[in-house]
């Protein structure tokens, strides 16, 4: 129904990784062989996509490094969460396009071209798309709440009351989002939360009032996986030993 559109992704790679401690930023950190970040980038090259990233700014190293990919860059210079820096994105589009954009966190390697095909899929039928996984430990991801099998709100973790802490359906940080209905949602947005900050995933939640949002199953979990601190690096690390997952 709505494939005509323009696929357009867009790789968050604004924040600032504080957990990580001192060195390069977390997208710029290696992982079997080559910044994490890249991950993303190439697997978007191969799909013959050349991708928007959130920067911190233009003089940034993640600034830097995307200007050498020619990539062209977004800048939040201010860390105000995923919703502002949509926010950012979307002021910097052509507003007469319809587009689709495809939003990944740029901590986030192991995202497959399979689940690519399969969130792109899901737009035959829905306009907005939210990709979820099950993990037996899903430790600080948000968790996802259904209502009749369908999609009701995602709730961030630190927000989330103890009994939907136990849930493990997990927020996987790929969505698909229709432009340029998003813009009316985005000045909906609150930061009155627990982290302070404007949340992307409040704008499915505001969605799902009125229309359905559709659901993607990611099959391997580790797709869902970030890189927020050295423990979860030296995870991803390992399972990419292990099997041998290179792009």
């Amino acid at each position: 129904m709505y494939t005509t559109r323009i696929l357009c992704p867009v790789i968050l790679a604004g924040g600032q990784g504080k957990r990580m401690g001192e060195g390069a930023p977390k997208v710029l950190r290696d992982l079997g062989g080559k910044p994490v970040i890249q991950h993303l980038i190439d697997l978007f090259v191969t799909k013959g996509l050349k991708p928007l990233v959130v920067v911190p700014s233009k003089d940034s190293k993640v600034g830097k490094y995307v200007k050498r990919q020619n990539l062209t860059s977004v800048e939040q210079k201010v860390p105000l969460g995923t919703g502002d820096a949509l926010k950012k994105v979307v002021r910097a589009l052509d507003g007469s396009q319809e587009l689709f954009l495809l939003v990944v966190p740029g901590d986030a390697p192991l995202l497959s071209a399979s689940t690519v095909d399969k969130l792109c899929l899901a737009s035959k039928v829905y306009k907005w798309v939210v990709g979820v996984a099950y993990m037996e430990n899903p430790r600080s991801l948000g968790r996802v709440v259904l209502k009749n099998g369908k999609f009701l709100k995602i709730v961030e973790f630190r927000d989330a009351s103890s009994e939907e802490q136990t849930i493990k359906l997990v927020n996987s940080g790929f969505y698909l989002i229709p432009f340029p209905e998003v813009i009316p949602y985005l000045d909906l947005l609150s930061c009155d939360n627990a982290q302070g900050e404007f949340y992307l995933t409040d704008i499915f939640n505001l969605v799902a009032k009125s229309e359905e949002v559709g659901i993607v199953y990611i099959d391997n979990p580790m797709e869902a996986q970030g890189v927020n601190t050295p423990e979860e690096l030296e995870m991803l690390k390992q399972y990419v030993r292990d099997s041998r997952v290179y792009r």
